[in-house]
Formats: C-alpha cells, structure tokens, sequence
C-alpha cells in the first residue's frame, strides 16, 4: 500500500509541474503564495474548486490507509495534503505556465480530509451485514461511483432554458444507429448491473432502469450533450442484464464481450492512414496539454473502462495480478495500432490507467483495508 501512495505522489506532482520547465524568480515564492487569494466570483468557481478537492481525495485515502495503525491517522492524511499541496504551490511560482493559489491548497487539504472520509465510509459499507453480500463490494462501489461521475462530469448545472432548447436541437441532427456508441453504452449499463450484484445484492431490480436517467440529466449540466444512440445502448444493455446478466456463466462470456467492445472502441473507425505516428512515452501528456475540463472527462471515461476490465475478468475467475496484465497489454496493443490510425494519439498512458486501475481495486477488495 505504501508503493500505491507513492504512485499516488508522483501523479501529482507529475501533472501540477508539467511540462517541468522552469523559470528564476527574484526573492522569496512564500510571499507570493500568501498573497494570492483572490478570487473571481463567477459561475464556474465551484467548479474549479471541486476540480482542486478531487484530485487530492485518492491521497487522502490511501495516506489514510497507510497510516491506519496511528491513532492519528486521519491527521496524517491531511497534513501530508496541506503540505504536498504547499510544496507543489510554491514550486508553481518557478513554472512560468502555473500560476500559485492559497485557495487551491486549501481545496487540495480538504480532498484530503475527504479521502479520508471515504475510507470510513467503505469500511462501515463492508462490515455492515448484507444478504448475500459478495467480499468484493467495496471495489464495485467504487466502480459504479467513477461511472456516475464519467457520465455527470463536471458537475455543474446549465439551468438556462436556452441552454436546453440548444441541446434538444442538438439532439435531432445526431444519427440515431451509431454502432459504437450503442455497444459502448450497452456494455456500460450491462456493466454496471453485474457490479450491483456485488455491490448492493439486496438492492430492487428497477435500480438499473432507473439510472439511464442519469443520460437526460446530462441536458442540465454544462458542455455535456446526450445522444440518442447512447440512450438506445443503455436501453439494451438493462434490458440484456435483466435476462442474462444473473446467470452463473454470464461473467466469463461478458468479459470476452466487453474486451471486444474496448478493442472496437480503440479502432474505430478502422480507417489506416499513410503515415505511422510516434508513439509518446511521457504519461498524461495528451491530456494535460488539452484544456483541463475536456481532458479530466477523458480521463475518467478511460478509467471506469480500464479499471472496469481489469474488475471484469477478475469477476471471471482471473487473479488480480493476471487480470491487470492482460488489461494492460491489450491496451498497450491497441495503442501501438493506433499509430496507423489518424486523429488518434497513441501513448503510454492507457496501459499505465489499467495498472493503476487494478492496483486500487484489488486494495479496495481485499477484506480489511
């Protein structure tokens, strides 16, 4: 676990500094941190300050893991937040495209806490008596968690009603039969019934019905724009987990499924170009050289898929380890295909995704944190 909090660590600091290029600075950075609290007062600061709370919530947590022995280990969490946060604020001063905020440490010292809190919140989960509760409901809590968040992301309302006619506009002119999009969310929703049966096994069956409205939700929330084809793929994958998706032998042929939908999904459109691209070793770097918003909603897309097929063939009677290294060299094979693809960005960082992905589900599932 500690090495998880490393990893952690470094992620972090890897993507508050880059692209690592530095510049001098007369005088002292901590002035200069102290004095930057001002704050624009628009409609996208809850936002932005959500973004900062998040991204410290996996420290918090797994800090608060490591240290579970200390009686104090709550403590130690967020202090190694506030502190990290500090150091990475006052480095941003020589880092001539950062711009160093006391608000963002205090948001950062709060994802912490929250971390933490978490962490709480999944081990009351796990010792509370369930009918037919599976050891492994931790981990898909958290999967179905991330799948919310993919699909609501960012998280911030669009309430005005020109904003909703624009969107059901929208709506009309996309096609309606788009094969990818349909499987991708069939497999998606199928997904997400077979981790309720380890993660709430009590629960009624309608839950699953219920969250395709978390599709139509997205009509009033900022830059997010639902699709019919992806309705359609939500509608077939309850339908096809309220007739299969209880049976015994169903984890081993959706594993096969779902692998075939990733490697659709990472081909598509299946068109080769002329030219080979260079395949980019540096981790993140496509993303963190796109505006914040679209990239983190990459990022957690990619992320519930990854963690998810690493989750899926482990429900299929794979070790973890197995699980994880099978993810990851499908993905890595992908990625290396995609290098005759146009408009596709082939690098490092899937494979990097699924090994992260099953490192924390496997902590997550282990009995005891």
């Amino acid at each position: 676990m500690p090495g998880l909090l490393l990893a952690i660590i470094f992620l972090i600091v890897y993507g508050s500094l880059y692209p690592w290029q530095f510049h001098s600075f007369a005088g002292s950075p901590l002035p200069v941190l102290l004095n930057s609290t001002q704050l624009v007062l628009d409609r996208f600061i809850v936002r932005d300050i959500a973004v900062n709370v998040i991204l410290y919530v996996p420290l918090g947590a797994s800090a608060c893991i490591v240290f579970r022995r200390s009686r104090f280990f709550w403590l130690f969490a967020v202090l190694l937040g506030t502190a990290l946060s500090v150091a990475i604020e006052i480095a941003q001063v020589y880092t001539p495209t950062r711009q160093p905020s006391l608000m963002d440490v205090v948001c950062n010292t709060c994802g912490a806490a929250l971390g933490a809190v978490l962490v709480g919140f999944f081990e009351l989960h796990n010792a509370r008596p369930q009918s037919g509760a599976h050891p492994g409901g931790r981990a898909a809590t958290a999967l179905l968690l991330l799948g919310a968040t993919f699909l609501l992301f960012p998280l911030f309302p669009a309430l005005s009603q020109t904003a909703l006619y624009q969107k059901l506009r929208v709506i009309s002119h996309f096609p309606v039969m788009e094969a990818v999009t349909i499987l991708s969310f069939a497999t998606i929703w199928f997904a997400a019934g077979r981790l309720g049966l380890k993660s709430w096994p009590a629960a009624r069956p309608w839950w699953l019905s219920a969250t395709i409205l978390l599709l139509p939700a997205q009509l009033f929330i900022v830059e997010r724009q639902p699709r019919p084809a992806e309705l359609i793929g939500a509608l077939s994958g309850t339908a096809a987990f309220a007739l299969w998706g209880r049976r015994n032998q169903t984890a081993l042929w959706f594993a096969w499924a779902f692998f075939l939908v990733l490697l659709l999904r990472g081909l598509a459109p299946f068109r080769p170009g002329p030219v080979m691209q260079a395949f980019t070793w540096a981790p993140f770097g496509a993303a963190l050289e796109m505006e914040w918003q679209p990239a983190v909603s990459i990022l957690l897309q990619k992320a519930f898929w990854y963690f998810g097929a690493a989750w899926i063939l482990h429900d299929a009677g794979v070790r973890w380890l197995m699980a994880t290294m099978v993810t990851a060299g499908f993905l890595t094979a992908i990625e290396i295909a995609q290098m005759w693809l146009p408009g596709r960005s082939p690098e490092i960082t899937d494979p990097l995704l699924a090994i992260m992905g099953g490192v924390v589900l496997w902590v997550l599932r282990t009995k005891t944190l």
